[in-house]
């Protein structure tokens, strides 16, 4: 599971790298790209992250499943399960992520 630490590390090596490469357009696009590749590696392994606690969830919880249209369905008196709390956290990271990527690049692009 991703957390706030490893958004920090991401960043920070963005940063770095969309500080070296000053106004050398031709490398800038290439740092951009990998960066496009970092993000969408990591937003993936997290929506796997998701997906395979969420199973969990199901298997463990098989009876809040409604039968007929076979949803699952937290009741208002449900507390949420650790599971539960750790995808939260895993999307809260996710955000984190998009945002201090879209300031990184903003301020490289605007030279702030």
């Amino acid at each position: 599971m991703p957390t706030k630490s490893d958004v920090s590390v991401i960043v920070k090596v963005i940063t770095s790298e969309l500080e070296m490469v000053g106004f050398d357009v031709a490398l800038l696009k290439a740092v951009i790209r990998n960066v496009a590749k970092a993000v969408k590696l990591f937003a993936v392994k997290s929506e796997n992250a998701v997906r395979a606690m969420s199973i969990l969830v199901l298997m463990n919880e098989v009876s809040q499943i409604d039968i007929q249209t076979g949803v699952y369905k937290l009741t208002p008196t449900s507390t949420p399960t650790d599971v539960h709390i750790r995808n939260i956290d895993t999307l809260n990271a996710l955000y984190i992520l998009y945002d201090m990527v879209f300031k990184s690049l903003l301020n490289s692009t605007t030279g702030k």
